[in-house]
């Protein structure tokens, strides 16, 4: 019987391995799977309706068992009435809820599935929603062990300072790529930043963003280096694998974003809106755009 191995960072699943042939999953900055990817060649793409119903395929290629959601762990199960299994009990795309009582109710609705929003929030542990913020590490609500439901004070505010956060990054990746859209430029910022691989804190974040087929700021015009001739930097090892070349593109949008989020503004910035959070303040947007607190009532 054929042996399949899964490879993930961080908990989230990335691809997998049977027999020795190796699938990485494309995704969508949901975490669902939107396609399948062998020996560089797409194989399968998928659509889905919000609540995970197989929507749309093409390819004639087996499905794998991570796909709605599958990146953050959702695995289909083929069972009818509970499509989906997420760790603490089984939901049913069909019914578009779970199949058993949500163990923390009633903080949270019995059987409602993420707040009636699932283009907005996940339960990848089976329990209470956590809020979706793409590509700027912030799920679940920014660096709360185990997430944050809504029956928590802080939710609110928390949620008002991850999204200011996510802004502030989204902001910084269009710039990074805006910046590595000529090989004089990607040249410019290799010379000027080191190398970012698995080692740097920053990697992952920044390679889900611009390496990952899945990330909302992936080129695939820049992973050909054809397209960017410059001298070789180094054999880029990512979540792709060694994409053995010179790929100064991609070594531009890596370096830069790893430097970029080194420097800690964000992170600073976070913390600090938390800690009024934490205080019983609310977290508001001013006039100029500057922190207003508010008491919380």
């Amino acid at each position: 019987m054929p042996t399949t191995n899964y490879y993930s960072v961080n908990g989230e699943v990335y691809g997998e391995s049977t027999d020795g042939v190796m699938t990485t999953y494309m995704k969508d900055a949901q975490g669902s799977v939107i396609g399948t990817i062998q020996a560089g060649g797409v194989v399968n793409t998928y659509a889905y309706t919000p609540y995970g119903q197989l929507l749309a395929k093409t390819g004639t290629g087996p499905d794998p068992r991570f796909m709605w959601n599958g990146g953050n762990q959702y695995r289909t199960t083929e069972l009818a009435h509970a499509s989906h299994y997420v760790q603490a009990r089984h939901y049913d795309s069909t019914q578009a809820s779970w199949t058993t009582v949500d163990p923390v109710w009633p903080e949270e609705s019995p059987y409602g599935y993420a707040e009636s929003n699932p283009a907005t929030f996940i339960a990848p542990s089976g329990l209470g929603a956590i809020a979706v913020v793409p590509a700027c590490g912030c799920l679940p609500i920014p660096h709360v062990a185990g997430g944050m439901t809504k029956s928590d004070r802080r939710y609110k505010c928390y949620l008002r300072a991850c999204q200011e956060y996510c802004s502030n990054t989204t902001n910084l990746f269009n710039n990074i790529a805006k910046a590595c859209s000529s090989p004089g430029n990607c040249k410019d910022i290799n010379d000027a930043h080191d190398v970012c691989d698995s080692s740097n804190s920053y990697f992952v974040q920044c390679g889900t963003a611009f390496v990952d087929p899945g990330g909302p700021w992936y080129n695939g015009a820049c992973a050909n280096k054809s397209n960017f001739p410059c001298p070789k930097y180094q054999t880029w090892h990512g979540l792709l694998g060694n994409l053995g070349g010179e790929y100064c593109c991609v070594e531009c949008k890596m370096r830069f974003c790893c430097y970029s989020l080194g420097q800690g503004k964000f992170e600073r910035v976070l913390a600090a809106e938390q800690a009024l959070c934490d205080k019983g303040n609310v977290v508001r947007r001013g006039g100029h755009g500057k922190p207003r607190p508010k008491p919380a009532r």
